[in-house]
C-alpha cells in the first residue's frame, strides 16, 4: 500500500475506534488524527530505508512492520508522552501504526497465506523475501492505477471529507482552534 492510503485507512481506524469506544476526539480532533496519520509512516519509515539502502534489513517488511515493534515503539511513545501529561495520544499512535501493518497484510492474511505475513512475528520469524524492487524510485517508476490505487485514492477521498467535515463543525462551534498544542 502507497503513504497515502495507509494514512486514509489510519485516519479512519482512528475515527471508527473513537465511534466505537465513545471516546469524543472531535473536541480536539487535530492533534491526536494528525498523531495517527504519522504514525501510519512509521514501519516504511524504518525498513525502507534500512533494506533499500542500506541492506541491514532482509525485506521492506521486517523489523518497523511487526508487532514486537509495534509493542515496543507504543509503549516509548506512551512513556514520552505521559511525561508532558499527554498519555491519550499514545492510543491514536498505536492505532495508526497498527492499521499499517493490517492495511499491508489484510489480504494476505484473508486468503490463508501466513507465511507471506511472516513479518508480523519478525525477529522471531523470518521476514518475507521479495524480489529486488530497486528501492522507492523503481517503486515510483513503476506506479499504475489500478483497482488497488482506486481504492487507496477512494478511501483518501472519504477520509479528507470527514475530517474537513469535522473541522468544519468544530469550527462553527467555536471549539476547534488552529493549533491546539
Amino acid at each position: 500500500m502507497w503513504p497515502w492510503g495507509h494514512v486514509a485507512v489510519g485516519y479512519l481506524v482512528f475515527l471508527a475506534y473513537g465511534g466505537l469506544t465513545g471516546l469524543d476526539w472531535r473536541e480536539n480532533h487535530l492533534l491526536p488524527a494528525t498523531v495517527a496519520v504519522l504514525a501510519t509512516q512509521v514501519p516504511d519509515v524504518v525498513d525502507k530505508p534500512l533494506a533499500w539502502w542500506f541492506h541491514a534489513l532482509p525485506s521492506g517488511r521486517s523489523l518497523g512492520h511487526s508487532l514486537f515493534a509495534v509493542v515496543c515503539v507504543s509503549l516509548a511513545f506512551w512513556y514520552v508522552t505521559r511525561r508532558y501529561d499527554r498519555e491519550a495520544l499514545a492510543i491514536p499512535f498505536s492505532l495508526g501504526y497498527l492499521s499499517h501493518l493490517f492495511a499491508d497484510g489484510y489480504g494476505q492474511l484473508f486468503a490463508g497465506h501466513w507465511r507471506r505475513v511472516s513479518y508480523f512475528f519478525y525477529p522471531f520469524t523470518s521476514a518475507p523475501t521479495y524480489p529486488d524492487s530497486g528501492g522507492f524510485a523503481a517503486h515510483v517508476a513503476g506506479l499504475h492505477l489500478s483497482a488497488s490505487m482506486e481504492l487507496q485514492l477512494g478511501l483518501d477521498v472519504v477520509a479528507v471529507a470527514l475530517f474537513c467535515g469535522i473541522e468544519y463543525r468544530l469550527r462553527r462551534r467555536g471549539v476547534a482552534r488552529p493549533w491546539p498544542w
